[in-house]
């Protein structure tokens, strides 16, 4: 079908537009607009006509408004300050919902598969259909009985108290008072709860909102031979309490001995499959070595030393420059005294021995020659090295300040305990079809939507166990394919994402989420989508459109206007020269209107034409030259960038342009040029950057860092306006300086929203709400500062 035509016909669900009289917020002139409901419409025009405006500012808000105003008697007391959009009247008006270019959520947790909850139906799939799999043997783990736990336990070495625990509450929050009440009437006596004994008979407070680990005390006893009548009548008791499996406390280390899930060859137990297993949000399953992040913040050679040519005594080790009376550099005195080196020696000279020493502390050869300088033992003993020395340190002090002097030297790393799966061992010894979860994450969603149709269990169980998980991931993944983002993976970090991948992200999954007789207000989902991928993109829209929700759409793509229901073309400018409606209804009928410039741009009237080629010749031979890129999908790619030019790196989405430039050729750069901490994917050799002085990365990262941020006091203008307010007369007269119209600091601010002039409203389950402040009315000064007038 021609898609100029419209990929689809859009479904008669009856008559009704949504009505908008009167629409004045920003630049919009008195607007009357009538939008078609559950049809595709897009608003497009020059930036700055106000396409926003109407999108966001106007329907979206008052959507949200009425929709927050139907909820409950709690939000009603906050919906009085609600902001009500400048617009006479807002007729069939559905609740909303926004899908802007924001990205997904800046915490490190945050990744493609908890965002899409495709995660939460995988998690599910390993805790009902995994098979655990011992890493060491390789074997399946199987049922263990008593006898094998009791003869194990029999033969631990002799002379140790030890006590036989039952576990009875794992990884649960609340006070659990019944639970324990229970136990005493079983007759027990004691408990271990949270690492610590506790006498049943004397009360025992938990915090109700924290999770709580208890185990009832079935028998101490003594290891070793003699023992072995009781420690089975023990066993048969623990079995009446529970039936997982059993502990063993011994000088404080604690053993567990599953019953359910154990391997036959080296007897290691696993837990109970659950779903929180295998969520590194979770301490049931996160890694206890990067606590589920995947990284570790570690200090790297280079980053500590970064000119080698140094000497110490001269500044070679950054953190020690100026710091000459410290404690720290008392302890590289002695270590030079002791290995015999110089600190005024360049540290590139020294022994490949001695930076070692330096870096990560005494080996036990070492410090065995050590023994004969005595006056230097007192020095040294234990000594760690700078990095684990500044590590500890990072992780113990409670000074911002330290904190953050150590935080320049430091970089992440990928966890060598579980090599970035975020998960502890245990749960990624569960295989589903030869796979952990680890694995399963880190398959591009083209190829992870191969692995669940193929999948398949000869178990009659499990197979219908894993019907209805997979018909819902299938389908989830299903639709993040169709919007052009099958190249990523569920581990993917969501902050890593650009603005258009994470809106096409949110995009498919409000697809999936089955929604209908929802307003949808997009903005912009083409940009950074190849245009090989645009019909896809059309082909989920009108998913939406054909469950009878109305989608309106930001937009300028060509193929997006010809694919839409109805258009809405503002301007005919900018800022005051916009704000009008110029054209609208269906393309053909906004082609047809001459000096509209979206009509001129259909019609080929005008724009059509390809731009004059720059000269290809640069003003210079000199290149840069990096060679080797291998980072995510990038296979070994080499990169030739001339100087003094504009150079432009294209493809289709996914093909690898980002991990490029930004992450590997940018991060490089930042590192050799700014000594920055972001460490680049790998790559071979970078060379010819001596010509370069500095490098600037522009993405799509928002420039604010506070609620305050605006355009002038990010470009520096709002210095010069505050310069020109303490000139005045009056400003002179009160003794007001440029500090006074600063909204970032204390003094002229208002002291309501603290110079923001709006103020979040937490609206407990609901989303928090941002109204205009009541007190400066936005104008975030306080009453005196505004009297002062240029």
């Amino acid at each position: 079908m021609n898609r100029r035509q419209g990929a689809s016909s859009p479904p008669a669900f009856g008559s009704g537009d949504i009505v908008v009289k009167g629409v004045r917020v920003h630049n919009l002139k008195n607007l009357d607009v009538n939008l078609p409901r559950r049809r595709l419409v897009v608003i497009t025009g020059p930036s700055g006509s106000g396409k926003s405006s109407l999108a966001f500012d106007t329907l979206y808000a008052e959507g949200q408004r009425r929709y927050l105003e139907s909820l409950s008697s709690y939000a009603h007391q906050f919906l009085d300050q609600l902001p009500k959009p400048d617009v006479d009247r807002i007729e069939g008006l559905s609740p909303a919902l926004a899908i802007d270019q924001r990205g997904l959520g800046g915490s490190p947790r945050s990744t493609v598969g908890t965002s899409t909850e495709i995660l939460n139906f995988l998690r599910l799939l390993y805790a009902r259909c995994g098979e655990v799999t011992c890493p060491r043997c390789g074997v399946e783990a199987g049922t263990r009985p008593l006898s094998e736990i009791e003869s194990e336990i029999a033969n631990l070495p002799a002379g140790g108290r030890l006590y036989l625990l039952a576990p009875v509450v794992v990884g649960r929050k609340g006070s659990h008072q019944r639970k324990l009440a229970d136990l005493l009437k079983l007759g027990f006596v004691r408990v271990m709860v949270d690492g610590e004994l506790h006498d049943l008979e004397e009360p025992i407070e938990l915090n109700r909102n924290q999770r709580h680990d208890i185990s009832v005390v079935v028998d101490g006893l003594t290891s070793g031979p003699g023992r072995r009548r009781r420690l089975r009548d023990a066993l048969d008791r623990a079995a009446t309490v529970t039936t997982a499996g059993v502990k063993v406390w011994c000088d404080g280390t604690e053993t567990f001995y599953s019953r359910e899930s154990s391997c036959p060859r080296c007897g290691r137990s696993f837990p109970a499959l659950e779903p929180r297993l295998f969520s590194f949000n979770s301490p049931a399953g996160s890694c206890r070595e990067c606590q589920g992040l995947g990284t570790l913040s570690t200090i790297r050679p280079e980053s500590l030393v970064p000119d080698p040519a140094l000497s110490i005594a001269g500044g070679a080790v950054e953190f020690l420059r100026g710091k000459e009376t410290s404690w720290l550099y008392t302890q590289v005195e002695a270590l030079s005294g002791a290995l015999e080196f110089s600190l005024e020696e360049p540290f590139s000279s020294l022994s490949s021995e001695v930076q070692q020493v330096l870096l990560y502390g005494l080996t036990d050869e070492i410090d065995a020659r050590l023994q004969d300088h005595v006056h230097y033992q007192a020095f040294l003993r234990g000594w760690p090295g700078l990095i684990p020395e500044l590590i500890r340190r990072h992780r113990e002090t409670r000074s911002e300040r330290v904190r953050a002097v150590i935080e320049k030297q430091m970089t992440a790393d990928t966890c060598p305990a579980c090599a970035g799966d975020r998960l502890r061992p245990a749960a990624l010894a569960v295989l589903v079809a030869g796979k952990s979860i680890g694995q399963v994450s880190r398959l591009a969603l083209d190829d992870l939507q191969d692995w669940v149709a193929n999948l398949s269990f000869v178990d009659s169980r499990r197979q219908a166990v894993a019907g209805p998980i997979l018909e819902q991931i299938a389908q989830r993944v299903r639709f993040l394919n169709q919007v052009g983002v099958g190249y990523l993976n569920l581990a993917r970090r969501t902050r890593s994402l650009s603005g258009g991948e994470g809106q096409r992200v949110r995009l498919a999954t409000q697809v999936g989420s089955r929604l209908t007789g929802v307003l949808y207000i997009l903005d912009e989902p083409s940009v950074g989508l190849h245009h090989r991928d645009i019909g896809r993109l059309i082909e989920t829209l009108h998913a939406l459109r054909d469950r009878g929700n109305t989608v309106v759409v930001v937009e300028h793509d060509r193929d997006i206007m010809l694919a839409a229901d109805h258009i809405l073309d503002l301007g005919p400018g900018a800022g005051e020269n916009g704000g009008r409606i110029v054209a609208e209804g269906g393309w053909r009928q906004i082609a047809a209107v001459c000096g509209s410039a979206t009509g001129d741009y259909l019609a080929g009237r005008t724009g059509r034409r390809a731009p004059e080629p720059l000269s290809p010749n640069c003003p210079s031979d000199l290149r840069v030259v990096m060679k080797g890129l291998r980072g995510r999908n990038l296979k070994e790619i080499d990169l030739e960038i001339p100087l003094g030019c504009l150079t432009l790196v294209t493809g289709v989405s996914g093909s690898g342009k980002s991990s490029a430039i930004h992450d590997t050729f940018y991060r490089a750069l930042a590192a050799r040029l700014h000594r920055a901490r972001l460490r680049p994917e790998p790559f071979a050799s970078l060379e010819g950057l001596d010509p370069v002085k500095a490098g600037v990365l522009v993405d799509q990262s928002a420039i604010g860092r506070s609620a305050r941020s605006t355009p002038a006091t990010y470009t520096g203008l709002f210095n010069h306006v505050r310069q020109i307010f303490a000139a005045t007369t009056l400003a002179k007269m009160r003794g007001y300086g440029a500090g006074r119209f600063s909204f970032n600091t204390a003094g002229g601010r208002c002291g309501r929203c603290e110079g923001a002039g709006r103020r979040r409203l937490t609206m407990d389950f609901l989303p928090d709400v941002e109204v205009i402040c009541d007190q400066c009315g936005g104008l975030r000064y306080d009453r005196e500062t505004l009297e002062v007038h240029f």
